[in-house]
C-alpha cells in the first residue's frame, strides 16, 4: 500500500459518513473497465481514488473534505437595526419605484383591476433585508410583493368584506373546483401543486361563506408550505377576497440521518440547556421547514431566549440573521415539564435537524396545540395536538396542583 493509498484508506474509514454521490460512482467504478484500465493493480483504494478524480472532473465537486454535506448551518449573523427603518444600502438593493409600479399595474390588469387607481405606494420593511412593495387603490385593493424582485406576490380585496356576501354558499368539493378554475382563469398552472387544502370561514361548513383552497407542491409526500397559491373567494359570485403566489427555493436534500440518531440530537441540545426540566420525545418526522435562528437562541442564551431583555433603546432591536434554507428536516417534538411550575401541563419545543448534516438548523417553540377536555365520564385529560399534523401525540391524565 503506498503513500497516497494508506492516506485515503485513512480518510474513508468507517468512521467517516461517506455521501451517497461517492458510493454509487465507487459501485459503478468497481464494475468499469475504463477505470479499472488506469490502475495497475485493482486495490479497491485505487479504484476509489480514480472514482473520486472522475467525480472532481465531471462534477466540480472536490473530495477534500465531506464538508459539502456535513454542513448547511453557518453560525447567525447579529445584527443591531432600527425598527422597520430602511437603510440607504437596503433600498438601493430594492427594484425602483417605476419598475415596482409598472410590476403593479401589470398584475392588477390581470386580475381585471385595470381602472383601479393608486392611493399610496410604500417601501415596507417586517425585518432585516425583508422589505416589500405595497400598493393600495382607492377602492382598498391592496397588492405587495418582494422589493428584489424575486416571483410571488399577495393580492387582497378587503372591499368584497363590506358587500351582502353571507348569503352565498358552496361545498367543500365545488369549492376546490371552483379555486382551480380561477387559477386557470388567470394563467396559473397547478400541475406541480399536487397537496391541496380547503377550509371555510366557520366551523359548520354548510353556513360558510368564505372559502380558502391552497395549492401546494409536495415533494415524496412531503409538503412544501413555503411554495403555493392560495386563493380565497366567495362562493356563487367567485369573487375574489384574495390571491397569493408564494414562491420559494427548495434545496430537496436527501434523508442521509436515521430518525433515532435526530431524536437523540434534538434531545441532546435540550438537555445541555442544563434547565433541569424533564424532557421526553413525543415525536419525530421528515418534514419541510426554513432555517432560522430560533434553536440557537434557545440553546445559547436560554435566559434571554424565554425573558429577552433588550437593554437597546424602543427604536432598535437585536435580530439573528441566517440563510435563508428550505430544507428536508427531521422535526422533533419535545415534550418539557417545569417540576417546580405551576401548570398543569407541560411544554413543547420542536427542534428541526437536518435531514442530511443531523444539524440543527431551527426551531419552533409551542410545538403542540394543548387542550384540556372532560370524557364521557367527566374525566379530565390534557390533549397535546401536533399543530403541524392535528394528531394527538399525548393524552394524560389532567394534573392538578
Amino acid at each position: 500500500m503506498d503513500d497516497f493509498d494508506k492516506k485515503l484508506y485513512h480518510d474513508l474509514n468507517l468512521e467517516i459518513e461517506v455521501p451517497k454521490e461517492f458510493t454509487n460512482i465507487i459501485k459503478e467504478s468497481l464494475n468499469n473497465d475504463k477505470i479499472k484500465k488506469k490502475v495497475s493493480h485493482y486495490s479497491l483504494t485505487k479504484i476509489i481514488s480514480v472514482a473520486c478524480a472522475s467525480l472532481v472532473l465531471t462534477a466540480g465537486i472536490a473530495y477534500a473534505s465531506t464538508e459539502i454535506v456535513k454542513n448547511i448551518w453557518k453560525e447567525p449573523e447579529k445584527v443591531v437595526s432600527n425598527n422597520n427603518i430602511i437603510t440607504a444600502e437596503e433600498k438601493a438593493e430594492c427594484i425602483t419605484k417605476e419598475k415596482a409600479t409598472a410590476k403593479a399595474n401589470e398584475i392588477f390588469k390581470k386580475f381585471g383591476y385595470s381602472n383601479e387607481k393608486i392611493k399610496s405606494t410604500t417601501l415596507e420593511k417586517s425585518s432585516y433585508k425583508t422589505i416589500d412593495w405595497r400598493f393600495e387603490t382607492e377602492s382598498e385593493i391592496s397588492l405587495s410583493f418582494n422589493a428584489y424582485g424575486k416571483d410571488g406576490f399577495w393580492l387582497f380585496n378587503a372591499n368584497v368584506l363590506k358587500k351582502d356576501i353571507k348569503n352565498y354558499r358552496t361545498t367543500k368539493e365545488e369549492a376546490e373546483k371552483t379555486a382551480r378554475k380561477i387559477c386557470e382563469k388567470y394563467g396559473y398552472d397547478l400541475s406541480k401543486y399536487t397537496n391541496v387544502s380547503v377550509k371555510a370561514n366557520l366551523i359548520e361548513e354548510k353556513d360558510a361563506y368564505i372559502w380558502y383552497v391552497d395549492f401546494s407542491k409536495e415533494y415524496n409526500g412531503l409538503v412544501n408550505s413555503y411554495d403555493y397559491i392560495s386563493v380565497a373567494f366567495i362562493p356563487e359570485v367567485n369573487e375574489i377576497y384574495y390571491f397569493i403566489v408564494n414562491t420559494s427555493e427548495y434545496d430537496n436534500n436527501t434523508v442521509e440521518i436515521e430518525k433515532e440518531k435526530a431524536i437523540n440530537t434534538a434531545l441532546e441540545a435540550e438537555k445541555n440547556i442544563k434547565t433541569g426540566y424533564e424532557v421526553e420525545c413525543l415525536d419525530a418526522y421528515l418534514s419541510i421547514k426554513k432555517m432560522n435562528s430560533d434553536a440557537y437562541l434557545r440553546i445559547n442564551d436560554y435566559e434571554q431566549y424565554i425573558e429577552p431583555k433588550n437593554k437597546l433603546t424602543s427604536k432598535e432591536e437585536i435580530e439573528y440573521v441566517v440563510e435563508k434554507h428550505i430544507r428536508k428536516v427531521w422535526n422533533v417534538i419535545l415534550l418539557i415539564r417545569n417540576t417546580n411550575s405551576l401548570l398543569e401541563h407541560g411544554n413543547t419545543y420542536s427542534y428541526y435537524v437536518d435531514a442530511t448534516t443531523g444539524e440543527i438548523i431551527g426551531g419552533e417553540s409551542d410545538a403542540c396545540d394543548i387542550t384540556v377536555e372532560r370524557d364521557k365520564g367527566g374525566k379530565k385529560y390534557t390533549f397535546y395536538r401536533d399543530y403541524e399534523t392535528g394528531e394527538i401525540l399525548l393524552k394524560e391524565a389532567y394534573i392538578t396542583h
